[in-house]
């Protein structure tokens, strides 16, 4: 992350980052709090999956939440209790969907092509309108900045978890929680389902 005074400062990826004057320092989604890393010049606030332990904090909990984001769209293979959870971790930027985009010639009458909706399901826990570039030194406007929010049950007294061994994911907060989540249920689809759209051939 970095501020917009100082757009040198961080470098997700690209000697691109995250507007950190956008982002608080205590980030709340769900009524789960995520402690979020110093965002002063030159500290570090994000972490590189590299294979590291993490020790989780004393308590009962059953499951763990992570606020991660990657630099491209990949899968993490986290150790928890001796297993592995294969984790897919959305790309930080980009579109989140879009239905039947339309692509025209010249004169804007002209249908060329016409791209195949979808939707990506991941769980947005912040977002902000811009990302912020290095040099020359300025806001890329409309290019989103997404933090995902990711859940791994976490068996009885296990007290650590191992992170993959995947430079492409950042994480920026894990907490754990205690949950029962037994009586939750969904009353209906919470997205667009574009399983069955089928590939638009123009005449």
């Amino acid at each position: 992350m970095g501020y917009d005074a100082n757009r040198d400062d961080g470098n997700m990826d690209g000697r691109l980052s995250i507007p950190a004057e956008l982002i608080s320092d205590t980030l709340f989604n769900n009524d789960i709090a995520f402690k979020i890393g110093s965002k002063v010049d030159e500290e570090k606030n994000a972490l590189t999956c590299k294979g590291q332990e993490i020790q989780l904090p004393e308590g009962r909990y059953n499951s763990i939440y992570i606020l991660a984001a990657a630099t491209k769209e990949t899968v993490g293979n986290f150790v928890v209790g001796g297993k592995e959870v294969a984790l897919p971790v959305q790309y930080w930027s980009g579109y989140i969907g879009q239905h039947y985009n339309r692509e025209f010639e010249q004169d804007d009458v002209t249908v060329k092509s016409i791209k195949s909706p979808y939707v990506k399901k991941d769980n947005i826990a912040w977002f902000s309108s811009h990302r912020h570039y290095a040099y020359p030194s300025k806001n890329k406007t409309y290019e989103y900045s997404y933090i995902f929010k990711y859940r791994i049950d976490l068996p009885e007294n296990v007290n650590s978890i191992k992170l993959p061994e995947n430079k492409f994911i950042r994480i920026f907060a894990i907490t754990a929680v205690k949950e029962d989540f037994s009586q939750t249920k969904s009353l209906q689809p919470l997205y667009d389902d574009f399983s069955d759209a089928k590939k638009v051939e123009l005449r």
